[in-house]
């Protein structure tokens, strides 16, 4: 349900959710409360529409007696709790963990992760697919990160980002444990290069990205060696 909100803005397909109308509007406040708070203010919603393919909102509330609702609909994400079919999307697996702490057990640390978007990307509203790329920088703020989340991290820099905040993760990127699979992994390299290409705007910046990066495998074959 969460991964099918966030695909919404780029796809241009909206969550039907179709359920006892309680159910209906619990479900669309957890889908609210997974987000940061600014996100969630501007997340259009309505609990009932005759025609829930029709109008703007973002996430529409269904029942099938009486309505023009149709499970088949193309243009929207219909998830029918009454028969038990929606769609076969998922959340990348570090993320939908989290979300699932963060939810049932350690509401905090779901907190602390909003309070760090809305600080670090005061201008985010949106509830997109970028979201994962917060959350991938949270986790290198953190001291956790791996080369398959560099690529979302990348994408949220290039659409929310600015050339201080890029400098800073890369800086920092280059300077983690992991920053070898980074260098090396045939699937991030490529993605590294480019990024370090449209961030790096002076020969003083490359440089110094380029020793962060040499310094860290140098280190990591001082460590392989001591062992």
């Amino acid at each position: 349900l969460v991964a099918c909100m966030l695909a919404g803005p780029a796809s241009q397909k909206r969550v039907i959710v179709s359920d006892l109308p309680e159910h209906v509007e619990q479900w669309i406040g957890a889908l609210g409360y997974v987000v940061p708070s600014r996100c969630a203010a501007d997340l259009s919603f309505s609990t009932y529409e005759y025609n829930p393919v029709r109008g703007d909102w973002r996430i529409v509330g269904a029942i099938a007696d009486g309505t023009q609702y149709d499970p088949a609909a193309s243009t929207a994400y219909v998830f029918d709790f009454v028969t038990g079919t929606m769609p076969d999307r998922d959340l990348p697996g570090d993320f939908a963990d989290f979300l699932e702490i963060g939810l049932l057990i350690a509401s905090d640390s779901l907190a602390a992760f909003h309070s760090y978007v809305e600080s670090t990307f005061p201008a985010y509203r949106v509830s997109d697919e970028t979201l994962y790329g917060a959350f991938a920088l949270y986790q290198l703020a953190d001291g956790e990160f791996g080369a398959d989340a560099f690529h979302a991290a990348c994408t949220m820099l290039d659409v929310h980002g600015d050339d201080a905040k890029r400098g800073e993760f890369l800086r920092a990127a280059l300077s983690c444990p992991q920053s070898v699979s980074l260098v090396t992994d045939p699937h991030t390299q490529p993605v590294l290069l480019d990024f370090v290409n449209r961030t790096a705007r002076g020969w003083s910046v490359l440089l110094e990205l380029t020793f962060d990066a040499e310094g860290s495998l140098l280190d990591c074959a001082d460590g392989q060696a001591a062992r």
